[in-house]
């Protein structure tokens, strides 16, 4: 819908204008012209707004004389309305005195005035071709077609951010979890955390750090239970063979200290029952170790072969990861081909029936005044003017059929360019299925194989379980129990029958013999301890592998949250391309690298490159606004309305024509060497 005709009155600097506009419209001149207050005169009958966004009406009353009433009249092709601001003069009640309460806005459409502002605004809504369009109640739908700056960088992020999100569609967390098998690891952390991951990564972040301390922990264990030293095994043996003989010469004094039948039979009945206790012992040990043995060498052996099964299995597991990867691409690439058939499709529907409208259309002449005839001599007096209307007739009737013919042949074009478009698409859409096949293959072999091994890990895992279950902890046997409590028991007779019997001098030397006896126990008891330890340090290398399989788990499960958010951000930005294209991109989440989280953000780039709009030169700005504006009407079914925006010379002559819209542009720019006064250039 383009503006044909603009009259302004008392806007600003603008006393009174009027311009017959065509499609590119260039006010220049030299400043404090009016350049820009003539465009922003109808940017503000339009959206009711000022180009920065603020409703400061009382600015733009004129200069000099602010009780005149300032009016803008815009003239479509197929209906004008007029916009007038003035003061709101109101007489008091019981005198002649007038006092001012502010101003009023009024409307006129096609010269009629309507009984409220709220009226006229629907109309004229309607005559826009506006008043069907569902957007969210935040965004300015007038101010949306006519600025290329408002989307990009005139509204908060988080409404545009709304808008986006509401035009292309919002991907759900189920979306996301449908898309890669794997997310159901995580998918109760992410429940529990409302599918915020920055929580549920911080989550993960701390178990694994507190996985890591427990693992240190047990090596540090295992450091202080390796520093203990054996002693070699003749050592042992010897000290073993000295405590023998150390109780029998002990034994030996004790008989010869005293005639008493009944110390000598308890020293000999002592003597036998150690060396049986001492035998029992080595019995023991020896048959738990050289058992342990065999077991633990082949729950070594079975561990490596179990090592290199979970090593094929994260191997494939990688693989299938990468090919769920390339499967979702592939699915949301087909969205985005269907989504994109499916608006050239309505888009060629509604050229034909647009083509069958115009084709079917005829002229509508202006209906002719009758002939009035003069009662004197019977002659016609408005012949004139009756004449003046066939030609005005014959005139818009070439014009009318010029334009028909023009749009029809620039519709059955665009017909033409959609129907290649529609099939190339469709030829996309198989090439993608073709490639979907392939991968969804792909993944199934995979995960055969993955099973396969999972099932060969799980029967060697079930072997190592089996062979734990018959390892054998060092205990005394039954005889070693009683045989102890012998000794004991016939130790305790002993000491009562010599405190009865045994003279100084023998105690004494019994007592050096026990003290000797007590050099070569440490040295045994050492050994005793270091096997001890060993044990221990076995059990506790098991808790460490056991530990190191949760991290695993734990960090896979952090690997899978952040795939989970960059899942979600690029099926975002998927369906961003399929409304916007690959020239523009719209930043929805944000990496904050300081606080290792994502932020919710909303910002569009300039064309063709990563450079926010913001930061974009005023040419890059510019062809970057509208661009964003023609993608949405193309996506909502909006008609065009002018392009509005100052300093023009921020683009050349072929950024101009590169502007990919057949919208109406009115603009400014300055140009003090040509153009004294302002200056309308159009084309």
């Amino acid at each position: 819908m383009k503006i044909r005709k603009i009259i302004i009155n008392n806007f600003r600097n603008v006393t009174h204008a009027e311009y017959e506009l065509g499609d590119l419209n260039i006010f220049t001149g030299a400043n404090k012209q009016g350049k820009t207050n003539t465009i922003l005169a109808v940017y503000w009958a339009l959206t009711d707004f000022l180009f920065d966004g603020s409703s400061d009406f009382a600015s733009f009353k004129p200069i000099g004389n602010e009780s005149k009433t300032v009016s803008v009249e815009l003239q479509f092709e197929d209906f004008s309305f007029k916009k007038s601001f003035e003061e709101n003069w109101v007489k008091t009640r019981g005198t002649d005195e007038r006092t001012m309460q502010g101003h009023v806005t009024s409307y006129e459409v096609n010269g009629a005035k309507y009984k409220t502002n709220k009226e006229a605004l629907v109309e004229i809504t309607k005559r826009l071709g506006l008043d069907d369009v569902k957007v969210s109640s935040k965004i300015n739908l007038v101010r949306m077609l006519v600025d290329p700056y408002y989307l990009a960088s005139g509204v908060d992020w988080k409404v545009l951010r709304e808008f986006i999100i509401d035009l292309i569609g919002d991907v759900s967390n189920e979306d996301v979890l449908a898309t890669n098998e794997s997310f159901e690891v995580v998918k109760e952390r992410l429940l529990q955390d409302k599918f915020n991951t920055d929580t549920s990564s911080k989550f993960f972040k701390q178990q694994i750090k507190t996985t890591k301390e427990e693992i240190e922990s047990k090596e540090s264990q295992i450091k202080g239970l390796d520093s203990m030293v054996d002693v070699q095994q003749s050592a042992a043996e010897e000290a073993n063979n000295e405590i023998k003989e150390l109780d029998k010469l002990i034994v030996s004094l004790q008989k010869d200290n005293s005639n008493d039948a009944l110390i000598s039979n308890i020293n000999m009945r002592l003597a036998d029952e150690k060396v049986k206790l001492s035998k029992s012992i080595d019995a023991d040990r020896s048959n738990s170790d050289e058992f342990n043995k065999g077991i633990n060498d082949q729950i070594e052996s079975i561990q490596k072969s179990i090592s290199i099964i979970e090593g094929s299995i994260s191997s494939k597991n990688r693989e299938r990861l990468n090919y769920e990867g390339i499967l979702s691409n592939l699915y949301t690439e087909k969205n985005r081909l269907v989504l994109d058939l499916n608006n050239k499709s309505n888009e060629r529907k509604r050229k034909l029936k647009e083509y069958e409208e115009l084709d079917t259309s005829e002229y509508i002449p202006i209906e002719i005044p009758e002939s009035i005839a003069c009662p004197h001599c019977g002659c016609s007096i408005n012949e004139e003017i009756i004449n003046q209307y066939k030609m005005k007739n014959e005139s818009n009737k070439k014009m009318f059929d010029s334009n028909k013919t023009t749009n029809l042949e620039l519709i059955v074009k665009q017909g033409k360019e959609l129907a290649a478009q529609i099939e190339n698409v469709n030829l996309k859409i198989n090439e993608v299925n073709t490639k979907d096949l392939d991968a969804t293959n792909t993944i199934r072999l995979i995960k055969e194989e993955i099973s396969i091994l999972e099932e060969k890990k799980e029967t060697e895992l079930d072997k190592v379980r089996s062979l734990k279950k018959t390892l054998q902890m060092y205990e005394e046997s039954n005889e070693t129990k009683l045989l102890k409590i012998e000794v004991q028991k016939l130790e305790q007779e002993l000491i009562q029958a010599k405190t009865q019997t045994t003279s100084t001098d023998i105690l004494l030397k019994v007592s050096e013999l026990q003290d000797k006896k007590k050099i070569h126990q440490a040295v045994l008891n050492e050994h005793i301890a270091y096997e001890q330890a060993q044990l221990k340090i076995n059990k506790i290398r098991d808790d460490i592998a056991k530990k190191s399989n949760e991290q695993i788990e734990l960090e896979t499960k952090l690997i899978l949250v952040q795939e989970f958010i960059q899942t979600k951000l690029k099926m975002f930005n998927d369906r961003i391309a399929s409304v916007f294209g690959e020239r523009i991109k719209f930043t929805l989440i944000e990496n904050n690298i300081k606080e290792e989280s994502w932020n919710e953000v909303c910002y569009p780039s300039v064309l063709d490159k990563d450079t926010p709009f913001i930061n974009g030169s005023g040419s890059e700005q510019i062809q970057a606004g509208i661009y964003i504006v023609e993608c949405v009407k193309q996506k909502l079914g909006l008609h065009d309305l002018p392009y509005i925006f100052d300093e023009c010379e921020k683009l050349d002559s072929q950024s101009i024509k590169e502007l990919g819209t057949q919208a109406q542009i009115i603009t400014s720019k300055v140009d003090d060497s040509k153009y004294k006064q302002i200056t309308l250039i159009k084309e």
